[in-house]
């Protein structure tokens, strides 16, 4: 399943949080540090934190098997899919 947040006027859909120990790739995202072409980033969901903070926001943390570790966050159109 992928999964999109847009932030803003347009509805907030397909945000179903994974849960500690699912898999998932993630498929998109801003992040200028994160080279989605070079390597894959497919990881282990270790902690999923609701943050009440600027307009609040979730934080999907992963260990991805390339040896990142970083949370995911869909309000800032990070995508992912769920792999299990």
């Amino acid at each position: 399943m992928k999964v999109k947040c847009i932030k803003g006027d347009v509805l907030l859909k397909n945000i179903d949080s994974p849960t500690i120990g699912q898999r998932i790739q993630l498929t998109k995202t801003n992040d200028q540090w994160t080279d989605l072409s070079k390597k894959d980033y497919i990881g282990t969901v270790y902690e999923v934190t609701k943050v009440n903070y600027d307009g609040g926001f979730t934080q999907i943390w992963c260990v991805f098997d390339n040896g990142s570790n970083f949370a995911i966050v869909p309000e800032t159109d990070d995508e992912y899919e769920i792999l299990n």
